[in-house]
């Protein structure tokens, strides 16, 4: 940063500061654009960032968001939601900048999911190499083993999506998503293993050899009094009702036969039926519970083709969403076990002829940290006495792979299949296979309470987001070139914040936790949070500014289409020597009632006007105290001028 009109002793003092001999190791790289506006803006006392919240970076309006809940698009998506981080874990949307038209890329990885953004889209990612290697080529140890980057879209596509063939960018995978518990009305182990090897038409049913299985079924229907029995033709099929007899109710109580009610009632068949013919007698026949669980999610009547997970079970709790997998794969997933140099490794799969059952073991798998690959291939069969083949249905065979030592141990109840998973050796990650032009429309972005700024899009997709004017202040503050970062932004309900509790940071936290969160994804929490307590980085309310000049300081005026013509003017006023102020505003989402009533429409004026004068924004003041910025004289003129 140039040093404006700074004193020899005051230069002197900057010298011996000790600024780092190296570029600072910001967690975010600016790309080329961001570059030349920093250039730029150094170069300048007073800047604005016009569209500088949120510019880029941004989601398809229609891209589903992963929140505690379930989805929901971007588009739907407000301040105050929560979102899901990539830890599973829920964080609240601080603020959304909608970006209008752009256009959109289609990202598709290694496992066939995708997703949607634009190419200023951040991504957190590694190369090929940093994943795998410990040393370079030159076997020099490798500083950036395993360690992640943020890149923009654009900068992935600029360094090459392969290398040597193959896919050259991963990004991590998420942790379990922690998703609210929910009322379910069926055991989801149960549920698991009827949609595996159950017979959901007519009277449902279980086919299996497995006894633990079994007594599963037997002790949980026991519970809600339907009977597990087996079938009179085959003895691996056991039918789940209430038995021969139909039960009924009677006057509020329950009997388990029309006999045991006739009993009760001790009158003759005859007289019992005169009765019910005649209105009489009321006699209300009471449904299976299974029979009217499977009809309230539609899946009664449903057949190995049309099977799907109800959508409950797949937004439920970690332990319940780990049951339903125990129970699809004790009954159609296995384990194949291959040896190899470092040992035996495993592979799980799980086998399914339904496209939507398909679908829905993906969501699972991936909403619990793990990733899938889907192969499918067409049935067959030959008759007796025919040597052609007849082709049946598609099956999907899927393979499922996790990282999650905790989730591996406990994949199946069925200890003859567990017992067989290893623990993985390999790195499981997704890689970015292709990247294409997909569409010209809305998209947006949006600010989250998350030191790493990650959230989970569609397919549990671990995407980023960011501002910029906070590393340009940064950087000149651990470079020693300034002595503080001064942070404002306007309230606009007329800046009173004196009825809300706490002191000053307490009362303007819920305004400036965007600036906060930026701060801690451009560099260490635990540093930035010492420069605010050593009031390195100081908060101050828009109102507190009068009266005051930043000397040796770069301020930071967010939101400032917010800010009415006479508190521009005066936010002006504040810049002192060897300064900079940086205006970051969005004409697009002004909350004032006016657009005429924004001071960020004047800065048109104040361009036009010092280039007309030639002084680029810098003008001696004459003031009491000689600590204002030259240029505000000039700046202050112009004011005065247009309204004269």
């Amino acid at each position: 940063m140039p040093d404006y009109n700074r004193t020899p002793e005051a230069q002197e003092k900057f010298q011996k500061k000790g600024r780092p001999k190296g570029p600072i190791n910001f967690k975010i790289q600016l790309n080329e654009e961001q570059k030349e506006a920093k250039e730029t803006i150094l170069k300048t006392p007073v800047t604005l960032l016009k569209g500088m919240a949120g510019s880029g970076k941004a989601n398809w309006i229609k891209t589903p968001i992963c929140t505690p809940e379930g989805y929901k698009l971007m588009g739907e998506i407000k301040p105050g939601d929560e979102v899901l981080s990539e830890e599973g874990k829920p964080i609240k949307v601080l603020n959304i900048f909608p970006q209008g038209k752009q256009d959109i890329y289609k990202i598709t990885f290694s496992d066939g999911s995708t997703t949607h953004c634009t190419l200023d889209h951040l991504w957190n990612v590694i190369s090929r190499d940093n994943l795998h290697r410990k040393t370079n080529r030159n076997n020099t140890p490798n500083k950036n083993y395993q360690k992640y980057q943020t890149l923009s879209l654009k900068d992935i596509l600029d360094k090459n999506l392969k290398v040597g063939g193959r896919n050259k960018w991963f990004i991590p995978l998420n942790s379990p998503v922690e998703y609210s518990p929910k009322k379910l009305d069926l055991n989801p182990y149960i549920l698991g293993c009827l949609l595996g090897d159950g017979c959901l038409i007519s009277t449902p049913s279980i086919t299996t050899t497995d006894d633990s299985i079994l007594e599963e079924f037997k002790n949980y229907f026991s519970t809600i009094d339907l009977n597990v029995t087996p079938s009179s033709t085959d003895s691996i099929t056991y039918y789940i009702s209430f038995g021969k007899n139909k039960r009924i109710r009677f006057n509020g109580q329950i009997y388990n036969s029309i006999g045991g009610l006739k009993e009760s009632l001790g009158i003759s068949h005859v007289t019992f039926y005169n009765r019910i013919k005649t209105g009489e007698y009321i006699i209300e026949e009471i449904e299976n519970p299974l029979i009217k669980f499977l009809k309230e999610n539609n899946l009664y009547n449903q057949n190995s083709f049309t099977k799907h997970i109800p959508h409950n079970y797949l937004f439920s709790s970690i332990e319940d969403r780990i049951s339903l997998l125990q129970g699809l794969l004790d009954t159609d997933g296995w384990v194949d076990v291959k040896k190899n140099k470092k040992g035996n490794s495993s592979s799980v799969f799980y086998s399914t002829s339904s496209e939507k059952l398909k679908d829905d073991v993906i969501h699972l798998v991936n909403s619990l940290g793990g990733i899938c690959h889907v192969k499918t291939k067409l049935g067959k069969y030959k008759e007796k006495g025919n040597k052609d083949y007849k082709i049946t249905n598609v099956n999907y065979r899927i393979t499922i792979k996790f990282k999650n030592p905790k989730i591996e141990s406990q994949l199946f109840r069925l200890e003859r299949k567990q017992s067989l998973v290893k623990e993985s050796q390999n790195i499981i990650n997704r890689s970015i296979s292709k990247v294409e032009f997909a569409f010209n429309d809305d998209a947006q972005c949006i600010l989250v309470d998350s030191p790493t700024h990650l959230y989970l899009t569609d397919n549990f997709i671990v995407t980023h987001n960011t501002l910029l004017a906070c590393q340009i202040a940064l950087d000149q503050l651990f470079k020693k070139e300034i002595d503080k970062i001064i942070i404002t932004r306007p309230t606009v309900s007329k800046e009173d914040i004196g009825f809300l509790p706490g002191d000053l940071k307490d009362k303007m936290d819920p305004w400036l936790s965007p600036i906060y969160a930026n701060l801690h994804m451009l560099y260490d929490k635990s540093a930035i949070e010492k420069l605010i307590a050593e009031e390195k980085i100081e908060i101050i309310p828009l109102a507190f500014m009068r009266g005051r000049t930043a000397v040796d300081s770069v301020v930071i005026v967010d939101e400032c289409q917010n800010l009415t013509h006479n508190q521009t003017e005066m936010i002006l006023g504040r810049l002192g020597k060897n300064s900079q102020m940086i205006f970051c505003g969005d004409m697009a989402q002004i909350d004032l009632k006016s657009k005429k009533e924004s001071g960020i429409s004047f800065f048109t004026i104040l361009e036009a006007k010092t280039k007309e004068s030639k002084t680029n924004s810098v003008k001696i003041i004459n003031l009491e105290q000689n600590h204002r910025h030259p240029a505000v004289e000039g700046i202050l003129k112009i004011y005065s001028d247009y309204r004269d």
